[in-house]
């Protein structure tokens, strides 16, 4: 069992977190549009 911890800025918006921690999730080969697309599904899907 794995603990993840995630240590944001409390100035950041809930948006601008959850984009920070999925840009350094998303693995490395995954290119800047392909990450914004599945950003903004991920935030249509919460809407």
């Amino acid at each position: 069992m794995s603990v993840e911890s995630s240590n944001h800025s409390p100035q950041l918006t809930v948006e601008e977190s959850v984009t920070y921690s999925a840009w350094l999730r998303l693995p490395s080969h995954v290119d800047e549009q392909t990450r914004s697309k599945k950003l903004t599904i991920f935030f249509l899907f919460l809407s």
